[in-house]
């Protein structure tokens, strides 16, 4: 295939061979639609001869995939430009697919400039709360003086007269025991009426006068200062610290983790909820301990101090009396002075370690151990137990109850055996001798049976009953007072006889 072009009035047809032919057009060669003549063998430079062309070289056999023809019809790029193809009608531009408004492009919903946190409005930095002008501690408005709480009848004012100071313990004459029947009841101790005064707010304390002053805290950690006069002091709310000054005080750290200074004078200390530091100091303290929590402290020769409890207890050192307060079956011991412990209502067990102690048991069923030192055992109502070892030293059992029933028990420990005992009668006592330093008396046992004690327990595991002792007198020509006449006449128990 051959194609034709026109330029100026001439035609050109490629040649074969390698040459080119040219001719003149022919009429109406203008726009090179006449038949030139067949060319001569020649350039088709020659026609062009006024142009300078580099040599050419021989046009270059068509090689397999046809190169791009040149087309001289484009003299805006002044040479030749490859064949267009006849660009197929430019396939009418896919209406450019409306360059897919890229989906636009979600606007990356502005990922919702994270809605820009508000920056979290920085939570209006809540207007720094104008800190919050420290609520001028109501300069604590001497708490109007507390429309004096109609005198809230101080908790019902714990009574404590410098509690029964121990009577400085009677060492227990075997023949002392009288009144035993009438140590049922707790003593009774009270505090009279005291004047009301608010007291002065000094550098933040509250600070109390020379006179007797009824003082209140605040619901937030006070420093209370009684002063002179036998004052009554309430700490209120927070963990107060309080003073009671000279002459007898009466402290209530009520809420909070309180410390309580009793200072001069015989002070009633109560520590109330929390764990509290109560130091009596000197005088004739007493303390009211609620919780295991709270401590007391006192040092030696202070005074005659007594702690009562609702809780099992352990004296500390340099406190000389305890009192189990309420009906609850609890635990009271001792230290190594001359305790005085004393039961409730419950099932308490009782014991008074060193010293010349005083247990007294009251009602229920109670466990009494004086351990060492020369001791005073007394049970009560109740079916109770007495302890006596070697190395108890000089005790005293006085047993009132006439109770219908009643069986009281002496248990003998530590290798003690009926072999090992002594019986013998001295005035209305009986006494039972281990050897010349251990002896255990049983008072008025030949006055009433009242006071007798229905069961003797030996470490051999034998028993006896009142019975078998009186029957072991009469065999050493003992008057047993209530012994009947078989009974004055009878040997010695053999054959386990009189024994339970």
């Amino acid at each position: 295939m051959s194609y034709s072009h026109s330029y100026y009035g001439y035609t050109f047809q490629p040649g074969h061979g390698g040459y080119y032919g040219y001719g003149w057009g022919g009429k109406g060669g203008s726009k090179g639609k006449g038949k030139g003549e067949k060319g001569k063998k020649g350039s088709w430079l020659d026609c062009f001869p006024d142009a300078y062309y580099p040599p050419l070289k021989p046009y270059p056999k068509p090689q397999p995939k046809p190169q791009p023809k040149p087309d001289w019809d484009d003299d805006s790029k002044g040479g030749w430009v490859p064949e267009q193809k006849p660009q197929p009608k430019p396939e009418p531009k896919p209406e450019p697919k409306p360059e897919p408004k890229p989906e636009p492009k979600p606007e990356p919903k502005p990922e919702p400039k994270p809605e820009p946190k508000p920056e979290p409005k920085p939570e209006p930095k809540p207007e720094p709360k104008p800190e919050p002008k420290p609520e001028p501690k109501p300069e604590p408005k001497p708490e109007p003086k507390p429309e004096p709480k109609p005198e809230p009848k101080p908790e019902p004012k714990p009574e404590p007269k410098p509690e029964p100071k121990p009577e400085p313990k009677p060492e227990p004459k075997p023949d002392d025991c009288v009144d035993c029947k009438d140590n049922n009841s707790n003593p009774d101790n009270s505090f009279g009426g005291i004047d009301k005064n608010p007291g002065n707010i000094i550098d933040g304390r509250i600070i109390g006068t020379d006179k007797k002053d009824t003082i209140y805290g605040t619901q937030h950690g006070d420093i209370i200062e009684g002063r002179g006069g036998p004052d009554v002091i309430y700490g209120k709310g927070g963990d107060d610290i309080i003073y009671g000054g000279n002459n007898g005080d009466t402290l209530y750290g009520q809420e909070g983790n309180d410390t309580l200074f009793g200072e001069n004078g015989n002070d009633y200390l109560n520590g109330g909820l929390g764990n509290d530091i109560m130091r009596g100091n000197h005088g004739n303290d007493v303390y009211m301990v609620e919780q295991a929590g709270d401590q007391v402290i006192e040092l030696k020769g202070e005074g005659v101090d007594t702690v009562r409890t609702y809780i099992d207890y352990e004296l500390p050192d340099n406190v000389e009396n305890l009192i189990l307060m309420g009906k609850g079956n609890l635990n009271g011991t001792g230290n190594d002075l001359d305790n005085e412990i004393i039961g409730n209502g419950g099932n308490n067990e009782l014991r008074g370690l060193d010293g010349n102690d005083r247990l007294i048991g009251k009602g229920g069923n109670d466990w009494l151990d004086g351990c060492g030192g020369d001791d005073y055992l007394e049970g009560g109502l109740g079916n109770d137990t007495y302890v006596f070892n070697k190395g108890y030293d000089k005790d005293v059992i006085c047993d009132y109850d006439t109770t219908a029933g009643n069986h009281d028990v002496i248990e003998f420990w530590h290798g003690l055996q009926s072999s090992d005992l002594e019986f013998s009668r001295n005035g209305n006592d009986l006494t039972i001798k281990a050897n010349e330093s251990d002896i255990l008396t049983v008072v008025k046992w030949f006055e009433s049976s009242a006071y007798r004690i229905e069961e003797f327990n030996f470490d051999d595991g034998s028993v006896w009953d009142s019975a078998a002792i009186d029957k072991a007198l009469s065999a050493q020509g003992v008057d047993t007072g209530y012994a009947t006449a078989s009974y004055d006449t009878a040997a010695l128990p053999t054959n386990n006889e009189g024994i339970i």
